[in-house]
């Protein structure tokens, strides 16, 4: 028993717990290493360096010292540093933080598109194509009804039509 007690306390103390503002941003970044998935879900340099960035961004003392080496590190060229260094600001919004990513890796960055512009698109596309789907099935459903209006019901099916379709049959084997 103080075994497994000293296990999940060993394991709580070394688990990192991320604050829900941190992993709201992680989820809207889309990783610069290979832009298939969010920064939450990578784990390859560049992305630790943008969580480790983030983090730093996001806390309530920025150490700015610390923030241009990471950013260092994770930019790809040198020339965003003045960029960088002249738009970093305590207490960044994350509209803000995402922007100030954006506008150095590109719109790529961003892992839901913007309202407006294409984005509109992108957010009200799949609700036209299953408007135009539902009204479609209607239409379909529709007109199997009205083909069907010579077809005899099953209620006035009995043993004489049975027995005409049968001699029809069997007249067209012969």
């Amino acid at each position: 028993m103080r075994l497994i007690f000293f296990i999940c306390l060993i394991s709580f103390t070394l688990c990192q717990f991320k604050s829900e503002r941190l992993l709201g941003l992680e989820n809207q970044i889309m990783a610069p290493c290979c832009f298939g998935g969010v920064l939450a879900e990578h784990d390859s340099e560049i992305a630790k360096d943008l969580k480790l960035l983030l983090s730093q961004l996001i806390s309530t003392s920025v150490d700015t010292h610390t923030v241009m080496n990471i950013v260092e590190k994770a930019l790809p060229d040198p020339i965003y540093l003045n960029y960088f260094r002249s738009n970093i600001d305590t207490n960044m919004s994350d509209t803000e933080i995402v922007n100030l990513l954006v506008n150095i890796y590109g719109e790529r960055l961003r892992a839901a598109p913007l309202d407006k512009g294409l984005g509109v698109l992108a957010w009200k596309f799949p609700g036209i194509i299953l408007t135009l789907g539902f009204f479609l099935a209607i239409i379909i459903v529709r007109s199997f009804n009205t083909s069907n209006k010579g077809s005899v019901p099953i209620s006035q099916w009995d043993a004489k039509t049975e027995k005409e379709i049968l001699e029809k049959l069997q007249k067209g084997k012969k």
